[in-house]
């Protein structure tokens, strides 16, 4: 059984391994985007989501189906306190992947600080409701922010993608 404390991290390591590849096989443009999503992955994870922002947004433009980049954008505009603009991206990028929990996740909770506790827990549900294992542990990780009001590493992006090779 994998404890709470763990919890955590076994999400992240989901959350990389569900994602892999669909930037690695591409060439020319796109390996552009490439560049600009791993830095930006880069900022994020210490904590510069400003800096990351453009990069994101840049990426965006040269290649706009790709949901990861428009998952690492919402998280930013979560984490430097744009909520309108967080949702916008978070439901762009499910609606390039339906599948992508940490998009549901970040977004119930961008929902539950805005006081929309409806849609908070409409995004609670769709994760309750997946067979996919990764799923129930963004499931757990939600529910844990939802009954304390706090996420338990607040300072660290929770539901990126690595930088892909």
């Amino acid at each position: 059984m994998i404890s709470r404390n763990n919890i955590f991290t076994v999400i992240i390591l989901l959350s990389l391994s569900s994602c892999g590849g669909n930037l690695s096989t591409y060439s020319g443009q796109d390996s552009d985007v490439l560049q600009l999503f791993n830095k930006a992955v880069e900022l994020m994870l210490s904590n510069r989501y400003h800096q990351a922002i453009p990069l994101l947004e840049k990426a965006i433009t040269q290649k706009n189906d790709f949901s990861h980049l428009h998952l690492n954008l919402a998280i930013c505009y979560r984490k430097t306190g744009y909520p309108n603009k967080s949702i916008e991206y978070f439901n762009s990028a499910l609606a390039i992947n339906p599948k992508l929990h940490g998009a549901y996740y970040n977004r119930s909770i961008v929902y539950s600080r805005l006081g929309e506790y409806e849609k908070s827990n409409t995004d609670l549900e769709q994760l309750a409701n997946s067979s996919d294992p990764e799923a129930e542990l963004f499931f757990i990780e939600l529910t844990f922010f939802l009954e304390n009001g706090f996420e338990r590493n607040s300072t660290k992006p929770f539901g990126i993608v690595e930088k892909i090779s």
